[in-house]
């Protein structure tokens, strides 16, 4: 006999981390089955709005998490989100998930790829050489020397060159930050679109 499937469905809560347009961010679980869950995400630096995940879902709709009590870590699918009693709730899917994997949960800069490489970033008008730091899935980090006159901005597009990557993209600047002792900044930029 079929049974409804809120019958497979466990309502407990846990906590646990996603990482979501280049931050670490907490959540509470609840409504957890086989498939997926239900989260509540605590806002961090970058993402703060039912309007940030719905724009990042746009342009990837997947991420990583690690659920704590569970030891349960892997990649979901983001299927929905809205906002609730003031809150940022998401529906998540599961797409390769380990359990009894606390020991393997990774640190965000461990599972970005280090490198240097050089390109170009095309922005307000202007080609500026960059060399890249690390790169992920979901973007990368940038160092160049900002032209004068120029303030390049965080949520400004960009359009990503490099041979040595083997990458073209639009990208959107998520972060900038500037070093008082030198000429250089470092800009963090999540893809948009990849070719």
């Amino acid at each position: 006999m079929i049974q409804d499937r809120k019958e497979f469905r466990k309502n407990l809560t846990s906590n646990g981390s996603i990482f979501l347009g280049g931050e670490k961010l907490d959540f509470k679980g609840y409504d957890i089955s086989v498939r997926g869950m239900q989260i509540e995400i605590t806002p961090g630096t970058l993402v703060q709005s039912v309007s940030d995940v719905s724009q990042i879902i746009e342009s990837n709709n997947t991420a990583e998490i690690y659920v704590e009590e569970l030891g349960l870590t892997g990649d979901v699918e983001l299927v929905w989100v809205r906002e609730e009693d003031g809150k940022i709730v998401m529906g998540l899917e599961f797409r390769d998930v380990m359990h009894n994997a606390g020991k393997m949960w990774r640190k965000r800069r461990s599972y970005r790829k280090k490198l240097q490489k050089v390109g170009s970033l095309f922005i307000q008008g202007l080609e500026i050489d960059f060399e890249c730091l690390d790169f992920s899935v979901e973007g990368m980090r940038l160092q160049i020397v900002e032209p004068e006159n120029v303030k390049i901005q965080a949520g400004s597009d960009a359009k990503v060159v490099s041979d040595k990557l083997n990458l073209e993209a639009m990208a959107k600047v998520i972060w900038v930050n500037r070093n008082e002792d030198d000429d250089a900044i470092y800009l963090g930029l999540r893809y948009l679109e990849l070719n």
